[in-house]
């Protein structure tokens, strides 16, 4: 109770004590009582008023009471004292908390104990204190900032929240079909987190999915997608290979890498006729085709292109010639 409340709450109990006794026991203050006291061989006899006896313990009320706000004041005090010079102390461990000071504060207010604790483990994003939520709440943030996929219900994050996010772009990023799911009514990339799950995909999904996805490939996309198929790490069909490479026009030097990545995971003749038909419309993909009928040995054709185009091509003319020398030689090596 506080103190002010107690006062008031005492003064009203005295004063409806004192009407009670005018009012109904006014014949007290004319009577007497006498008691007679005795412990062993001690006698005395104490003779006062009736009023007396009444009035008596609310006056011994009355000095318990000042008593209690006596001490209460001075405890009180000292408390004020002591959270004064901790809340002192306090800006102290803070800046020393800021400039990585290994000092050791023990505080004698054990709420600001405590919520040194606290701002400690915050500030070092380190569970460790009493409180069981705030460990939590450190630990699955650090999981979150870690790449983790957390289950954030029980927090009840509002989905504009950081940590949200982040967790919804580490799905995005580890989950396949999340990233599918995400991404498959998308016609561009909208966000951190679209773009986790479409970077997933084209790393790890099957082409099943990425084919179907109306977000427009770039030509790193499509090279990521080449040098997985090149390492046996995405199935594609001719015909999906083919629309792969025609999707986008590359360099010349571009062209000619694929050719090299493509040229032990096709069958000849199929690598051929891609290209081919590749050198017709695409005029940057002409050393590609010509790369594919050295490495196929089609000298015969290999001639007729050669000295069928205004192009500089000195290092196939080296091929045919180093052929016709009956000499050996390595194309990739010759090639670049």
């Amino acid at each position: 109770m506080k103190i002010r409340n107690f006062l008031i709450y005492s003064i009203l109990y005295l004063m409806l004590i004192g009407l009670i006794i005018v009012v109904f026991f006014n014949d007290l203050f004319n009577s007497t009582r006498v008691i007679n006291l005795g412990i062993f061989k001690f006698q005395k006899t104490f003779e006062f008023d009736s009023f007396t006896w009444v009035c008596m313990p609310l006056v011994i009320y009355v000095i318990f009471a000042l008593l209690y706000f006596y001490f209460s004041f001075i405890s009180f005090h000292f408390s004020t004292k002591r959270l004064i010079k901790d809340g002192k102390k306090f800006e102290m461990f803070l800046e020393d908390l800021v400039l990585d000071r290994k000092n050791i504060y023990k505080f004698k207010t054990k709420e600001i104990q405590d919520a040194s604790e606290l701002v400690k483990s915050l500030y070092y994003n380190q569970a460790g204190t009493s409180a069981d939520k705030l460990n939590n709440a450190i630990a699955i943030k650090a999981m979150v900032e870690n790449g983790e996929i957390c289950d954030l219900k029980p927090f009840k994050l509002s989905k504009d929240n950081t940590i949200y996010l982040k967790n919804e772009a580490n799905k995005a990023k580890n989950d396949l079909n999340y990233a599918y799911n995400l991404l498959k009514n998308q016609e561009e990339i909208q966000d951190e987190i679209s773009l986790s799950a479409y970077n997933n995909l084209i790393l790890n999904g099957i082409y099943a999915n990425i084919k179907t996805l109306k977000i427009q490939k770039s030509k790193e996309d499509i090279k990521i997608l080449l040098n997985r198929f090149a390492n046996d790490d995405l199935s594609l069909s001719n015909a999906e290979l083919e629309v792969l490479i025609f999707n986008d026009n590359f360099e010349e030097g571009e062209y000619l890498d694929f050719a090299k990545e493509l040229f032990a995971k096709i069958e000849p003749n199929s690598l051929k006729a891609i290209f081919l038909k590749l050198k017709n419309e695409k005029d940057n993909a002409f050393r590609a085709y010509l790369y594919i009928l050295a490495k196929l040995a089609l000298f015969d054709e290999l001639i007729e292109e050669i000295y069928g185009s205004e192009a500089d091509l000195e290092d196939f003319k080296l091929i045919v010639f180093l052929k016709e020398q009956g000499k050996t030689y390595d194309v990739d090596k010759l090639i670049c």
